[in-house]
C-alpha cells in the first residue's frame, strides 16, 4: 500500500523522499513549498483569466488561497487587499467562491491591520 499525500509547506523541504511505515506500506509525500512561488506571476495569470472572461478552476483557487504567502516584494496586507478586487471579478463555482472568501477572512484577520483596509475586505 502506498500513501501519497500532498503537504503544503512554508519552510525548508525535508530531505527524504520515501519513508517506510512497514514492509508493506510506503509513505511518499509530495511537498509544495509556497515560499518559492513568485506571487506576481500568479497574480498576472489570474488577471489574464479575468480580462478574458475565463472560468477559474480548482487549481487556480488553490493559488488564490495561498497567494498571500507566496514570494512578494511587498507586504501581505497589500496582497490581501488586492485579492478583494480579484474575488469581485472572477467567474467561479459558488462553492469554490465561498471557500475563497473564507480563506480571505482568515488572511485578513491575521495580517490586515489598517482600518481602511479592513473595511475594504469586509465588503467581500
Amino acid at each position: 500500500m502506498l500513501v501519497h499525500p500532498f503537504i503544503f509547506n512554508t519552510g525548508e523541504i525535508p530531505k527524504f523522499t520515501i519513508e517506510f511505515a512497514s514492509l508493506t506500506s510506503f509513505y511518499n509525500p509530495t511537498f509544495v513549498n509556497t515560499q518559492e512561488i513568485e506571487g506576481s506571476l500568479c497574480l498576472n495569470n489570474m488577471n489574464y483569466k479575468i480580462d478574458n472572461n475565463q472560468q477559474i478552476n480548482a487549481f487556480d483557487v488553490l493559488d488564490l488561497i495561498w497567494m498571500p504567502k507566496y514570494r512578494w516584494d511587498r507586504d501581505i496586507e497589500s496582497v490581501v487587499v488586492e485579492l478583494v478586487d480579484i474575488y469581485n471579478n472572477i467567474i467561479v463555482d459558488k462553492g469554490l467562491l465561498q471557500s475563497l472568501r473564507k480563506s480571505l477572512v482568515l488572511w485578513a484577520g491575521k495580517y490586515v491591520l489598517d482600518e481602511n483596509n479592513i473595511e475594504i475586505v469586509m465588503e467581500v
